[in-house]
């Protein structure tokens, strides 16, 4: 998702549009006067204790320890503590940044040191890539328009080969079926039709079943540490021109982009540490979106919602997911009684191609033409009034 585009790209990326912010919970333990943030802080920071010995004894949690983190090398934690000393320095700046806003401690140092010595190329080189062919490799008719809705046909196309299929509408109803409570006070609450609200997620993740192969903290720290092409030697050696003005303008994009991921990475650990999720097990997209609805970090504080009312805001549990991603279609416009260009329009606030959203609506439709299943918790139909007596 990116800056206004919602699900969420910024050129190739998705972007955050205009939001609301997540509300505060309560989320204490049973039995325990502790947030899950506060046992992420103590699973980050009791190996650096144990590893140095400076426990006076053992803590007894009252819950599996699975999200221990391992401990981090002796050298790395003379006196149980980790500083900005035991940062690579790949990494300081950033870490420095994020205490500047609020954003600091042992914990934060430490995952930092787990990130290794080098940055990853990966992000921030597919990004260049991207936006230099775009700039410079233009391709005759490459830049696609909203194609105008012709009479007999109310769904322009195109759409994404093999996706508008009956098999996968039928994947699509069977989902709905199984998640039918989360799609109903969704589309009950937020005016999006629940046959939209799982097209939408087929396109983005299969259901839930792709959710990406990146990690979101290591793909939005390295985007932030790449600042300059010297960030990035194999993507730059592979560009066909290098000319002075081309480098400057490379520089002054990737300047930008690494401002954007800084961004998107403070939001992301500010989620972790409320929510007492490790960073590094989340999964995410090329450029760091998450969960079944595939919302940046950004997204998730401003339009992300509570579907299933568990006090936790979990992108990758389906009610969540349809909850916010509805949400963000209805701040943006959606309607229940919009006419299919404002759909499109709607729908491209959250990823900005065309194609995407036909795909959407067309899906849609045929999920529609699919039965649900019955109504259930509803009393039999009643006799008429005059029954014939034998």
């Amino acid at each position: 998702m990116a800056e206004c585009s919602g699900g969420i790209l910024d050129e190739h990326e998705r972007e955050n549009g205009v939001g609301r912010q997540e509300p505060a919970v309560d989320c204490s333990m049973k039995g325990e006067d502790m947030t899950r943030g506060s046992w992420f802080r103590l699973f980050l920071i009791l190996p650096l204790c144990l590893a140095a010995g400076s426990c006076s004894r053992a803590v007894d949690t009252g819950r599996p320890a699975e999200a221990a983190l391992p401990p981090p090398a002796a050298e790395e934690t003379a006196g149980g503590t980790v500083t900005l000393e035991n940062v690579p320095e790949v990494w300081r700046p950033l870490v420095r940044q994020l205490e500047e806003d609020g954003i600091a401690g042992q914990e934060i140092s430490w995952l930092f040191v787990r990130l290794g010595d080098e940055l990853s190329q990966e992000p921030m080189g597919h990004k260049v890539r991207e936006l230099y062919n775009v700039k410079y490799l233009p391709k005759p008719g490459s830049r696609e328009q909203a194609p105008a809705v012709e009479g007999g046909d109310p769904i322009p196309k195109p759409w994404y080969k093999g996706v508008v299929t009956d098999a996968n509408a039928r994947r699509c109803r069977s989902f709905i079926n199984m998640y039918a409570p989360a799609f109903h006070t969704a589309e009950e609450t937020y005016g999006v039709p629940t046959e939209v609200a799982a097209a939408l997620l087929f396109v983005e993740t299969r259901l839930g079943d792709y959710l990406g192969d990146q990690n979101a903290f290591v793909t939005l720290a390295s985007m932030a540490a790449s600042r300059s092409p010297e960030s990035i030697p194999d993507w730059m050696a592979a560009l066909p021109d290098q000319a002075p003005e081309k480098l400057e303008w490379i520089s002054r994009r990737m300047a930008d982009k690494a401002d954007w991921a800084y961004a998107e990475l403070r939001h992301l650990l500010q989620y972790s540490l409320k929510n007492g999720v490790d960073p590094f097990e989340i999964p995410s997209s090329r450029y760091g979106a998450v969960g079944l609805c595939q919302f940046m970090p950004s997204s998730v504080a401003r339009f992300a919602q509570d579907g299933n009312g568990d006090g936790i805001i979990d992108l990758f549990d389906p009610a969540d997911a349809v909850a916010s991603l509805s949400n963000y279609l209805a701040l943006h416009g959606w309607k229940r009684d919009s006419t299919i260009p404002q759909k499109i329009k709607v729908l491209r606030r959250y990823n900005n191609l065309a194609i995407y959203a036909n795909t959407i609506l067309a899906l849609s439709e045929k999920i529609r033409e699919i039965p649900g299943r019955p109504a259930v918790n509803r009393p039999l139909p009643k006799p008429s009034a005059v029954v014939s007596q034998r």
